[in-house]
């Protein structure tokens, strides 16, 4: 037996071809079906049995994708040529590596250009195949970060166009090779080459390549949300600026004005501070400075918070519980780049219900029905300290929101070097103005920050440092919207 390989007679390469795509498609619809159950409700011993075949899937899925490489290298380049929507194998190749992803903490982020036709004449497998093998690659070489997967309109010739990729990870870790390391990124390559494409850049951290194909004069109706729902604001919150712009394109291309916040600080004031209503809000658990179910109870005193829909964003594989969903005052949960169909159909879902945030309409200023506004603090309490002054009451808001922020920076200044005494004297200053406010909730985190300073229990003391900086976030954004609800007739 020598080494030299073989080539198949055309009719017998054809017929692997055709049988290896077809386990292809099935182990895929496998693994995807897998994944989808990990997100469900399990208790321990059915999760662990899930994870088995969880493993099971990705190995088999992976024996099968590399048979059907070696079928169509072998069949010398030829293809299937079949319709398939261009979007949703995109989707399908980056959630495949997104576990991976998720472990490293890196952020996965797919962007599909509207200007690219939904549907496409050619080998949807290898296109997918090529995808997930150079994301995966990719996603194996960042340390930290994020990989972004950009698929771009480049050209058109009338019965064809090219769709050119960009797949970019930050924090790269330096390889001497490439493709020797990795059989899969080598035929990847190959089946570029194979099927005309250009490799422009090859990475990592930058790939980019374009892939010619089939133009379908049935171009299919894309499903969109309910044109209604133009000219209506949403709120986008997430850390992680490429992931905002992505959203903020779709929702734009359906008309609607999107404006976007990196935490939960300026989340908090986008929605306290609003003189105009939002339609929608997406929350991420992944965004910064405030826990998402933190961020909900603090944001419950806004009227602009209660009119709006609300949507929480998270990793696919760590969505929380609907009923954890439901009780934090969310309508469901999506993941943080979720597909086009999740998308559309929660923004119809939305459509569909009362609306209660207009276009362009201020806020409702405690006209009949509205919700009464509540607060952390007892605010009667407050101005009967300051005698009765509103103005003295007016410079207590200001004072407190301009000096916060001075006090949290010391207070981590002070668990940072183990300082106790700077500590606990941060502390004593909070616990001031929690007694000043009548403010609850503020005075039991102050409670639990002391005792874990007094105890030296410094490996705890963040979180309560964070929660402590929470109530005192949550006031700061509190005190304004309950002065000008006092001031009015």
């Amino acid at each position: 037996m020598t080494g030299t390989a073989h080539r198949l007679p055309s009719r017998e390469a054809d017929f692997v071809l055709g049988i290896s795509d077809g386990l292809r498609q099935s182990a895929a619809d496998i693994d995807k079906a897998i994944h989808e159950l990990m997100a469900t409700e399990l208790n321990a011993d059915q999760r662990a049995q899930v994870d088995i075949a969880r493993e099971r899937a990705e190995t088999l899925l992976k024996t099968v994708n590399d048979l059907y490489d070696l079928s169509t290298i072998n069949a010398g380049g030829r293809f299937l040529s079949n319709a398939f929507d261009l979007r949703l194998v995109a989707e399908d190749a980056v959630q495949l590596p997104e576990p991976a992803a998720q472990v490293k903490g890196l952020d996965l982020i797919l962007r599909y250009s509207p200007r690219l036709p939904r549907r496409a004449i050619g080998d949807a497998g290898r296109v997918r195949q090529i995808l997930t093998s150079l994301v995966g690659d990719c996603v194996t070489r960042v340390d930290r970060g994020s990989v972004w997967l950009d698929l771009e309109y480049a050209a058109s010739t009338g019965t064809t166009f090219e769709v050119r990729i960009r797949l970019e990870g930050t924090h790269t870790k330096p390889s001497v090779s490439r493709t020797k390391s990795n059989p899969g990124l080598a035929i990847a390559l190959r089946l570029v080459d194979l099927m005309g494409g250009r490799v422009l850049t090859s990475g990592p951290p930058l790939w980019v390549f374009s892939i010619p194909l089939g133009c379908d004069p049935d171009e299919w109706p894309d499903r969109r949300p309910p044109s209604s729902i133009a000219g209506h604001r949403v709120l986008v919150i997430d850390r992680s600026a490429k992931l905002r712009a992505v959203l903020r394109e779709r929702l734009e291309s359906w008309g609607l004005m999107v404006l976007d916040a990196s935490g939960g600080e300026d989340g908090l004031k986008a929605i306290c501070a609003a003189t105009e209503g939002y339609w929608a809000i997406f929350i991420s658990t992944e965004m910064a400075g405030i826990d998402w179910e933190a961020f909900s109870r603090a944001a419950q005193t806004s009227e602009v918070w209660h009119r709006a829909g609300r949507f929480l964003l998270a990793p696919r594989t760590k969505l929380p519980e609907p009923a954890a969903v439901q009780a934090a005052g969310f309508r469901s949960a999506l993941a943080r780049n979720p597909s086009h169909a999740a998308l559309v159909d929660a923004l119809s879902q939305l459509a569909g219900a009362p609306d209660t945030a207009s276009r362009r309409e201020p806020r409702s200023s405690g006209t009949p029905g509205s919700r009464p506004p509540t607060f952390s603090f007892n605010l009667d309490d407050v101005l009967d300290r300051c005698g009765g002054d509103r103005a003295l009451l007016s410079e207590l808001v200001e004072g407190f929101e301009q000096s916060s922020g001075e006090l949290v920076k010391k207070l981590i200044q002070a668990v940072a070097h183990e300082d106790s005494g700077a500590a606990i004297a941060c502390a004593q200053n909070i616990r001031a103005r929690a007694d000043l406010l009548s403010a609850s909730d503020l005075s039991a985190a102050v409670d639990r920050l002391e005792q874990v300073v007094e105890i030296k229990h410094w490996s705890a003391a963040p979180a309560a440092v964070s929660a402590a900086k929470l109530e005192l976030l949550r006031l700061a954004t509190e005190l304004p919207f309950a002065l000008a609800s006092k001031e009015r007739p």
